[in-house]
């Protein structure tokens, strides 16, 4: 019976990879059908039906759907199309007979007459699709009445088609050498890259990320060669500027990537971006960075770590590695992975200083920009006045001095007035005065335009930012794995206690306590799971789980982890402005790991689908970041930066509390938000901060409230519309002060109900009350 479902499941794999076959099949001939190439040609359909092998009817069924949605049913191609399926279906049964015959004529060999439509070799499928190619280019001639232009553009065609049928038909050939799958490779990646080259999303380029994920893929498997190679094809179907930069980088990754995957990676990310500046300016940080950057951060661990398959065509055989023992490899690989993390930390910062510099540039024009502002503002106002020749012909050294004199005072202050001039100057020009206010308004323009697009200065702070996360995760990954000798050593004298026997201990992490024992002798122990809990709970007076135990060749490894000592019980109530209106106010609970809860109200400022956006995007982008790393002023720092880079028009407040369920410590992180309650038995604390919201200022203005909590705390978060940061909170303090149950459904409801009789603001209202038991 195993055997018979284990054959099922192999025929059913096989069917599902079939499917996805003829589906790419289908889909890429109808995507690369009506792509136009120079001189007006299209060639790539008519290729790749030329190519396929079993899978034509897939190719041929999307090429004439593309033809006939996308290309208007154009006559030629439609009628080349079905020339070429023609000729190949005559070849393959003229090929099926011949074979049939001997057959008849040797019926002693065993033979199957197998199919063998579409299987013709390389050189015939070749030579028709350049045939077909050629008739259309022949139609083309005859109906534009024998150009020039048109002769040259149909031997280009059959050309070129014969060239991409040749490099497509090597991906359905079974046994191909290296540089012939490659090539075939590369055939397609042009395609796709030339099909889409023009395509971006959200301003990012998915031909770039394309091309450099396989020019790195390519000189990794491959060689420097090779990448190179690849690299200047995918290139030259975007700009001969880009074939430069990837070529470029093909060669570095191919040279370097034996000697360290993470030099290899990050040196072509910087060899690139500088040959881009150089060749085209400072702009090509905003156009490049980002793409190259995003495939560098996903590609560098997939390919590191082996998660992409190497294909064997592609494998250099020259390369020996070898490992060691699994206890040291391990070790090692720890030690590889913070010290990758901390040297692109470190990389993160010097790009944001290479940012900070461009965003100086971009902002602020240099002296000489300023001495050519002012001479373009003068000779307007020049050539139609009277004195035009006094002031050009006459006495022109008077007029150059008092114009660099106008650009310098420009360039050290930022505005300019007649009395910067000489009297003379001043005395014998008639537009003085409108020369002034007009140089003053341009720089004015420049200065705002140069504020308003500068995208420099944001992505400058994204990477320090960036840069801060990697070297905070490293930190706090030797503060996890860090041992704690004292727990250390109570564990051990509990073990010797109790009678457990085993060969290694070891007690770490920070707030979660992780105890490992490795070759623990079960059926020797004198002691029971339970027993060796509630002993080691004496001994280190905090709250553990039940032992688990692993089996790992010969050897038995026991894990206990520590357990929050309290827990957080959380309701909250979010009424609009407007019954039937949009909430601007937005509410996330959510736990990071077992050991700290979150609690946030992010209150878009104003009502409606705006202030509701921005509030979601702030919940949503917060918790992404705290998940990744507890810190919040970056998490802050990020969430800033990402708005002021969106231009999204209305900023948020923050409310955040932070509670470690394991010390109980608690902390608020307000931005701008109303003020919050904690209430202890009768008494009623008041915590309250004067900041501005997030997304209004360049830096972060937040203030952090650090506090202790204890079983039967409550805390009341709230938002504007119940009490705003200047409002009375009286009645608030009274009904918590008055309240003695544990019911935060019942508390939300009292207090938005009271809220809505004595408030008077007319915005949405927000509760979010919280017990610690």
């Amino acid at each position: 019976m195993t055997g018979i479902k284990e054959k099922k499941k192999i025929k059913l794999s096989e069917e599902v990879k079939m499917i996805i076959y003829e589906s790419f099949i289908f889909l890429f001939a109808l995507a690369v059908t009506p792509i136009r190439f120079l001189f007006g040609i299209y060639p790539f359909g008519l290729a790749f039906c030329a190519s396929c092998k079993r899978y034509s009817p897939f190719a041929f069924a999307g090429a004439y759907l593309s033809v006939v949605f996308f290309m208007k049913s154009s006559p030629a191609y439609l009628i080349a199309l079905s020339a070429l399926l023609g000729l190949r279906l005559a070849i393959g049964l003229i090929d099926r007979r011949e074979r049939a015959s001997r057959l008849l004529e040797d019926k002693k060999q065993k033979r199957s007459l197998s199919p063998t439509l579409f299987c013709e070799n390389t050189a015939v499928r070749v030579a028709l699709s350049s045939l077909v190619a050629t008739g259309i280019g022949v139609f083309s001639v005859i109906k534009n009445g024998y150009l020039y232009y048109d002769i040259f553009a149909l031997v280009f065609f059959a050309v070129i088609v014969g060239i991409f049928s040749f490099a497509y038909t090597q991906a359905f050939n079974a046994q191909v050498g290296s540089r012939v799958f490659i090539s075939s490779l590369v055939a397609f990646g042009f395609t796709i890259v030339y099909g889409i080259r023009d395509l971006e999303i959200q301003g990012i380029s998915l031909a770039i990320i394309i091309s450099y994920a396989l020019v790195i893929y390519v000189a990794k498997n491959a060689s420097f060669s090779e990448g190179a190679i690849v690299g200047l094809v995918l290139g030259i179907a975007q700009s001969t500027l880009y074939a430069s930069i990837f070529g470029v980088c093909g060669l570095i990754v191919g040279l370097i990537w034996h000697v360290s995957p993470y030099l290899a990676i990050t040196s072509s990310f910087i060899v690139g971006m500088g040959y881009a500046i150089f060749s085209s300016g400072y702009e090509a940080i905003v156009y490049l960075a980002p793409e190259l950057l995003a495939v560098s951060l996903l590609l560098y661990p997939l390919l590191r770590f082996e998660l992409i398959p190497s294909p064997t065509l592609l494998t250099k055989k020259s390369h020996v590695t070898r490992q060691a023992p699994a206890s040291l490899l391990d070790e090692e690989k720890g030690q590889l992975f913070k010290n990758k993390v901390l040297m692109l930390a470190s990389s993160f910062e010097e790009i944001s200083k290479i940012f900070d510099e461009a965003s100086i540039r971009v902002k602020s024009p240099d002296r000489q920009s300023y001495g050519e502002l002012c001479l373009e503002v003068c000779e307007s106002h020049c050539y139609s006045c009277p004195k035009e020749t006094i002031c050009w012909q006459r006495d022109i050294s008077t007029t150059e001095a008092n114009i660099k004199r106008l650009g310098d005072k420009m360039f050290s202050v930022g505005t300019v007035s007649k009395g910067d001039c000489e009297d003379k100057f001043v005395y014998r020009c008639p537009n003085i005065e409108k020369i002034i206010e007009e140089i003053n308004q341009k720089n004015k323009a420049i200065l705002t335009q140069g504020v308003k697009n500068d995208k420099l200065d944001i992505s400058s702070q994204d990477y320090l930012l960036s840069g801060k996360i990697l070297s905070l995760l490293t930190k706090n990954l030797d503060k996890e794995l860090s041992i704690d000798k004292g727990m250390l050593d109570k564990t051990v004298r509990v073990f010797n206690k109790i009678g457990l026997l085993c060969r290694d201990v070891s007690v770490f992490g920070t707030n979660k306590k992780t105890i490992l024992a490795s070759d623990v002798d079960t059926q020797k122990s004198a002691c029971s799971a339970r027993e060796l809990k509630d002993e080691l709970e004496k001994s280190l007076k905090i709250k553990l789980s039940e032992p688990k135990y692993y089996s790992r060749a010969d050897s038995v490894i026991m894990e206990i982890t520590s357990s929050p000592s309290f827990t957080a019980k959380s309701a909250y109530l979010s009424s609009p402005m407007d019954e039937n209106g949009q909430n601007g106010d937005t509410v996330s609970i959510f736990t990071c790991g077992d050991s700290k809860q979150y609690l946030l109200i992010c209150d878009g400022m104003g009502t409606g689908g705006e202030a509701e956006f921005t509030s979601q995007v702030c919940s949503k982008f917060l918790k992404s970041i705290l998940c990744a790393t507890s810190d919040t002023e970056t998490a802050l720092s990020m969430l800033n930066n990402f708005i002021r880079a969106k231009n999204i028009e209305c900023s948020s407040t923050i409310d955040l509390l932070e509670i470690d369920l394991f010390s109980i410590e608690a902390r608020f992180v307000k931005c701008g938000a109303a003020v919050s309650f904690v209430k202890r038995g009768d008494k009623v604390y008041k915590l309250q901060s004067k900041t501005a919201p997030i997304g209004i200022m360049k830096a972060v203005d937040a203030e952090e409230l650090s506090f202790s909590l204890a079983k039967n705390d409550i805390s009341v978060m709230v938002s504007d519309g119940i009490v705003s940061t200047k409002g009375d909170c009286e009645w608030l303090m009274r009904l918590l002060s008055s309240y003695e149950g544990e019911n935060m459904d019942e508390l939300c409801k009292l207090i938005l109900k009271e809220a809505r009789r004595v408030n008077k603001n007319k915005d949405d209202q927000t509760v979010l009350c919280t017990l610690i038991k």
